[in-house]
């Protein structure tokens, strides 16, 4: 069946992924396709978008309009952003997105036309991270709700005019979590072995450290906020699968502890609460909370000689509801010696000072043999 009509079309392409098709592990490449399409598709759900296509590292969308195209744009832009804080440069995705508007034959679930073809030609001149617009869709935009900048006129391939470009102007904003869990790790005596072992040494800890934190995010729905000093960020909004993912993460890391006799033993600290994050920055009431309910560890176990995971009050309420088969060893963190410079009083000052309730209890994960 035939039809010609109005439409808005937009076209994504994952910049730079033929490169990394000869450079990455099958496993790579299907995590890097995973993450590009669940972040185009939820987008275009939530703004009435309608998929025509997807072509590996590309998608052609249609859209109700050009305004709403331009929000899912930069909507998309953003989530790809802001899924990959903490990411090193070489990880990092990047996709380029044009947008026209014009009359489309509709034919058999595929698209054609001139209009189609412009699409195509200015996503190809699109910088990575860039929303490129025809004149025609930059005409139909809503300058209240769309910021556009003239760029200038290109000469495209199989046109004969050079066509008039705009680009959309993308604002850094924070983004809020809510409700989700933060897992909040660290690696014992981790400066101390960056200054003391050979360079080879401290390469093989920080790839190992780095990709079993992306396994634990790509396997258990995890979403790297941050990674500094070996310590990472990472949020999950399941908490069962959070938990899971802790085990997993402590679990394969005594394995390699034991494969290269170190004792970097993994402090892992977990707390349900509501999180922000402003480019590679995440703060909050409740991020203190997670990272301190991690650094009790060094107050339970001064001599700390196997993976540790504690957990909040909040968490620990939460698997109760759902009569969890994990198990846990309550303990006060009220009760606790003081280990380091700070005081008893000044640790208790702390806790009360980012949220923790004086007498409230939290809770270590315990494994069988514990």
């Amino acid at each position: 069946m035939e039809n010609l009509r109005s439409t808005v079309i937009m076209k994504t392409d994952l910049a730079g992924f033929t490169d990394r098709v000869t450079k990455s592990s099958h496993r790579d490449l299907s995590e890097l396709l995973g993450k590009h399409d669940k972040i185009i598709s939820d987008v275009v759900e939530r703004h009435a978008g309608t998929i025509i296509k997807g072509e590996g590292d590309s998608f052609w969308v249609t859209f109700p309009s050009v305004s709403t195209a331009s929000l899912a744009a930069k909507e998309m832009q953003r989530d790809l952003q802001h899924a990959q804080v903490g990411s090193s440069d070489e990880d990092r995705l990047a996709i380029r997105i044009a947008i026209t508007v014009g009359d489309v034959l509709h034919q058999e679930g595929d698209i054609f036309g001139d209009s189609v073809n412009l699409t195509a030609r200015i996503e190809s001149i699109t910088p990575p991270g860039e929303i490129y617009l025809s004149h025609a869709a930059s005409l139909s935009v809503n300058k209240a709700e769309v910021s556009v900048d003239y760029l200038n006129e290109f000469d495209l391939k199989g046109f004969s005019q050079r066509e008039r470009i705009y680009r959309i102007n993308q604002e850094d904003e924070i983004r809020l979590f809510d409700n989700r869990v933060m897992l909040n790790s660290m690696l014992k005596d981790y400066h101390e072995f960056t200054e003391e072992k050979a360079d080879e040494d401290v390469e093989k800890l920080i790839i190992e450290n780095d990709d079993i934190a992306k396994h634990i995010c790509y396997s258990y729905g995890g979403t790297l906020l941050q990674t500094m000093f070996g310590s990472y960020k990472i949020i999950f909004e399941d908490i069962g699968e959070a938990l899971k993912g802790a085990r997993k993460w402590a679990d394969m890391w005594e394995g390699f502890l034991k494969e290269n006799n170190w004792q970097n033993h993994l402090g892992i600290g977990m707390h349900l609460g509501d999180f922000s994050v402003f480019r590679s920055h995440v703060f909050g009431m409740d991020l203190d909370k997670a990272i301190h309910i991690r650094m009790l560890i060094g107050n339970l176990y001064p001599e700390c000689h196997r993976n540790r995971v504690l957990v909040t009050a909040e968490i620990f309420r939460e698997i109760e509801k759902n009569n969890s088969a994990l198990h846990f060893k309550e303990f006060n963190p009220f009760e606790l010696e003081s280990v380091g410079r700070n005081t008893r009083e000044k640790r208790n000052e702390l806790l009360l000072r980012i949220g923790f309730e004086e007498g409230e209890k939290a809770y270590e994960l315990l494994w069988s043999d514990q």
